[in-house]
């Protein structure tokens, strides 16, 4: 397996900052059991991500729109070979999602022993 991220930021003004990247999973050739018996074999695959978005330049703030497997590969994770029975687990297929996150600090508190030192 063999997975690639690439991410570009940039500033667009004093306040907000782009950035834009790439998520790339190749998985080679494989075998689900022990030994090589040809059916629990899983063709390779690549699957592709992206995301974009805004944050604030101070970190506190951001806005993402993601996509995993934005191909839609179709593909097995896992397949199983028992008694007369092969069963194979389809992988999810495209996925979009949206998030808004934010950074928080606790406020700095005095401790019974007079102690300013903020929690870790």
């Amino acid at each position: 397996m063999s997975v690639n991220d690439i991410r570009y930021k940039f500033a667009l003004n004093d306040a907000f900052d782009f950035f834009a990247g790439s998520a790339f999973t190749y998985n080679s050739r494989m075998n689900s059991s022990i030994g090589s018996p040809a059916v629990p074999t899983i063709d390779d695959f690549t699957l592709p991500g992206l995301q974009a978005g805004v944050e604030t330049s101070d970190g506190k703030y951001r806005f993402t729109l993601r996509g995993k497997n934005v191909t839609d590969n179709y593909h097995w994770s896992s397949t199983f070979l028992g008694f007369d029975t092969v069963t194979r687990f389809v992988a999810p297929p495209a996925t979009y999602g949206i998030s808004l996150s934010g950074r928080f600090r606790r406020p700095e508190r005095r401790g019974e022993t007079g102690c300013s030192r903020p929690y870790a």
